[in-house]
């Protein structure tokens, strides 16, 4: 049975409310006098939404807001507004809630709204168990020399880690940072060959993104011309991504040996080290041009995946 939580200090209000609700059919409705009790509620027994007023002692309903996004940010929440709070009602929806009805027009569309609410969340839960079912995810990314798609695509990829429940939070930051990193070494140093000192003084992915060389290099042949090629392998194994440029290549060996040993301090080599200490393997190609990041699922109970594949 669907559990809706209604949030008024109004009696009137709040079964006037209840009464809209019945036309949906099997519904348990509960009361709260304010956000406080409201989050007590929630605390005990997350409902399947929330109805809440926006003026209320104690707690209001846009500081109800924050905390149910902050704290179950799976329940969604619908404000019921009384005229002149129009304003208080678009920063609430700026900060999580899912949509609002003018309670001059609550007996026309609230139970309509409701509904189509309830159905969205249904669906978002159904489709996070179906991607719990993906037992493997191949994509393949062809890169511009941007740098601004760098994280983009990262943050794909960490989604795609999370959805598929692959490692912890801060394993997927993990993960994520070594991807980051060696995308950006295929497209600085490899396709717009860009030396260390050069990387250093115009960071390809500094925010202020103002670099009059890196932006040359990328209008000019050959630089303009080259892709980077990025292949992510996801499985219940673990997580595997080829990363390819199209520069002249390096003997990355000879540059981390040299780097760690001599100028980790200094800044360089960060990079390289970051990926080897974030994955479980970590191999180029003869030339230098090609990357194979692995990281494994420790957890799982037979584990195959290669630098050949899972």
């Amino acid at each position: 049975m669907t559990k809706i939580l209604v949030v008024d200090d109004s009696v009137v209000e709040r079964h006037l409310v209840r009464g809209l609700l019945k036309t949906l059919g099997e519904v348990e409705v509960e009361f709260a006098e304010n956000g406080v009790q409201a989050v007590e509620r929630v605390e005990h027994a997350p409902p399947d939404l929330v109805l809440t007023d926006l003026m209320m002692p104690e707690m209001n309903g846009l500081e109800l807001v924050n905390v149910i996004r902050e704290r179950f940010c799976d329940v969604p929440i619908i404000l019921l507004t009384a005229f002149g709070n129009e304003t208080l009602a678009v920063t609430a929806l700026e900060q999580g809630a899912a949509c609002y009805v003018p309670k001059s027009q609550q007996t026309e569309i609230l139970a309509d709204t409701v509904q189509r609410v309830l159905a969205r969340r249904e669906a978002d839960r159904r489709r996070e168990r179906v991607v719990r079912c993906i037992g493997a995810m191949t994509c393949y990314f062809i890169l511009e020399n941007d740098p601004s798609l760098i994280r983009p695509l990262v943050d794909v990829v960490q989604q795609q880690l999370a959805e598929m429940g692959l490692f912890d939070p801060v394993e997927r930051i993990n993960v994520g940072l070594a991807l980051e990193e060696a995308i950006t070494n295929a497209m600085g140093h490899g396709n717009l060959e860009l030396s260390q000192q050069e990387m250093a003084a115009e960071p390809l992915l500094s925010p202020e993104g103002d670099h009059p060389r890196i932006a040359a290099r990328c209008s000019s042949p050959p630089y303009c011309n080259r892709k980077v090629t990025v292949t992510t392998h996801l499985s219940t194994f673990g997580a595997r991504f080829d990363i390819g440029d199209e520069g002249h290549g390096f003997k990355p060996q000879e540059v981390l040996d040299r780097e760690v040993t001599n100028s980790f301090d200094e800044g360089h080599g960060r990079g390289l080290l970051m990926m080897h200490k974030s994955m479980d393997e970590v191999s180029y190609n003869e030339t230098g041009n090609h990357v194979t990041l692995i990281r494994r699922c420790h957890d799982a109970a037979k584990n195959t995946m290669s630098t050949h594949g899972a």
